[in-house]
């Protein structure tokens, strides 16, 4: 995993370095929103950001991101507006959608079992844009969730809304 997190870290570089050769204007609200994104999907965290145990290997790992267990359906919404700058399949993610929402923020929706969204749809925020599987290295019907700012992983619960 991570090998894989670190070939997506180079993914989303690479994808940075082409917006600013193309000079594509970032659009400047995400950084605005931490705290208020939607939830990608309706269900239970399973698994949180940060240094755990792993459940299968006993040691400890770092996750870039969350996983959440669906409690109803299995659809996959966009937290905000942005692009979609990849929507395929990933060693180790399955299959993945990242969109990019300006300002070098991303969010990157993995173990997908449909992609409804093809690379360079706009999106905007709650659109459905997949539905969950267990593909890659999932553990069960789970969709995982990151967050990344400059390629950087950031805790994704710190920018969701707070469930009440």
């Amino acid at each position: 995993m991570d090998e894989s997190s670190l070939q997506l870290q180079m993914l989303i570089k690479k994808m940075e370095e082409e917006k600013k050769r193309l000079q594509q204007p970032a659009s400047g609200k995400f950084s605005r929103e931490k705290g208020r994104l939607t939830w990608p999907s309706d269900g239970q965290i399973v698994s949180l950001f940060g240094r755990q145990k792993h459940p299968k290997f006993d040691t400890f790992i770092y996750k870039k991101g969350i996983e959440i267990e669906p409690s109803r359906g299995d659809e996959v919404r966009a937290v905000y507006d942005g692009t979609i700058i990849f929507a395929n399949w990933f060693k180790g993610y399955g299959m993945v959608i990242i969109i990019d929402h300006g300002e070098n923020y991303y969010s990157i929706y993995a173990h997908l079992a449909k992609l409804l969204v093809s690379v360079g749809d706009k999106v905007g925020r709650s659109r459905s844009i997949g539905q969950i599987g267990e593909t890659g290295l999932s553990q069960g019907s789970n969709l995982y969730f990151e967050i990344r700012h400059q390629g950087e992983p950031l805790d994704p619960l710190t920018w969701l809304q707070k469930k009440r």
